[in-house]
């Protein structure tokens, strides 16, 4: 469990993964990192269906589809590789490779996924520019991520004629967040966002929506019992802290097994949004928890639930830069994570050591 912790804190060290790639034809607010990739449920299937998409590189791709099995069906899991010329201004496919067992009777499907590629891909393109204060289309604001985005009213056959588009620079790959009908009901909405590196492209393909995983219940701990509170005073940053954690570096603090305290210094040379969006690129949250905030100083505040197959984490980020952080080009990440009920239960122990950080 331990390890699970400090993995989701680390992200990588925020700026580990290398590589950008774009849609052909779309010039996107934030480039998309190799490996990025999104997965949405979509709700025109009369059984629970799921369609993820890959980058590679800029000229390779993978998509998936997935349905669990259900009562009367068998699972369902088709994978595909596709390659597009670069040098295009829209999605051309140069070839495709397609990595499951399939049948006849999936032919229909398949095509399915390529008129999803070539759909989106058109009409993230006409969509415009899809940026903070962008006018190209109306913008909905909301602190809850799932309830913000641009919105742009369409006509969009495979969901059922007329829909509405929720684009935003945050979400990866075609930036769309959800489509809705009329009836305000999401027939397609993203579900997850994640990153693979090309040692681990299979974990893509093996993915498993966080709504399908039931974490067993977490078990009982004993009450914090909070310690007298000590000053810890570093070069760029200073916090406060107790007994309860351990320090393992100047930069990290347990407390056993059950929290995490990270301090993670960010290159000031990526947009506070693109900083964010590493932030988010983790299969393990929740979207529909998800919650980001910036306030009068500056700070930004992102708050989700983690689901493993084994927990619930409580996830804590805050993005400051003080006036010692800005002269050396930074950006400071902190990061708290806690079993989800073990948090719930301490909030305010827990809430006075985030708000100690300067």
């Amino acid at each position: 469990m331990k390890k699970k912790i400090f993995f989701n804190l680390i992200i990588a060290a925020v700026c580990a993964v290398s590589g950008f790639a774009k849609i052909p034809g779309v010039k996107p607010y934030i480039d998309d990192r190799s490996g990025t990739f999104v997965y949405y449920k979509d709700s025109s299937f009369t059984r629970p269906s799921y369609i993820g998409f890959l980058y590679y590189d800029d000229s390779s791709f993978g998509i998936r589809y997935y349905a669990p099995a259900t009562d009367t069906q068998l699972p369902k899991d088709i994978s595909l590789l596709f390659t597009v010329d670069p040098e295009a201004d829209h999605v051309n496919m140069t070839g495709e490779r397609i990595l499951s067992n399939v049948t006849q009777e999936d032919t229909e499907l398949i095509n399915y996924l390529h008129d999803l590629v070539y759909e989106f891909s058109s009409r993230r393109k006409k969509a415009g520019n899809i940026a903070p204060g962008a006018k190209d289309l109306p913008y909905k604001s909301s602190d809850i991520f799932m309830n913000n985005g641009f919105e742009s009213s369409e006509s969009f056959m495979q969901f059922g004629g007329k829909v509405t588009v929720v684009y935003d620079y945050l979400v990866p790959v075609f930036n769309i967040k959800k489509i809705y009908g009329p009836d305000a009901v999401n027939v397609f909405e993203l579900c997850s966002i994640g990153s693979v590196s090309n040692s681990q492209a299979k974990a893509f393909f093996e993915f498993v929506p966080v709504e399908l995983l039931t974490p067993a219940k977490e078990a009982a701990l004993p009450e914090i019992k909070p310690g007298k509170l000590r000053d810890v005073k570093l070069p760029l940053w200073s916090f406060k802290i107790d007994d309860n954690f351990t320090e393992h570096s100047a930069s990290l603090y347990l407390m056993d097994s059950n929290a995490a305290f990270l301090f993670a210094p960010t290159p000031a040379t990526y947009k506070r949004e693109e900083i964010i969006r590493m932030l988010l690129t983790s299969k393990d949250t929740d979207l529909k928890t998800l919650k980001i905030s910036t306030d009068k100083s500056g700070k930004t505040k992102i708050e989700k639930i983690n689901i493993t197959k084994d927990s619930r984490y409580f996830d804590q980020k805050v993005l400051m830069q003080s006036k010692e952080l800005k002269q050396k080009g930074l950006i400071l990440c902190v990061s708290l994570t806690v079993l989800e009920k073990f948090y719930k239960d301490n909030k305010s122990y827990f809430e006075k050591l985030l708000n100690s950080v300067k």
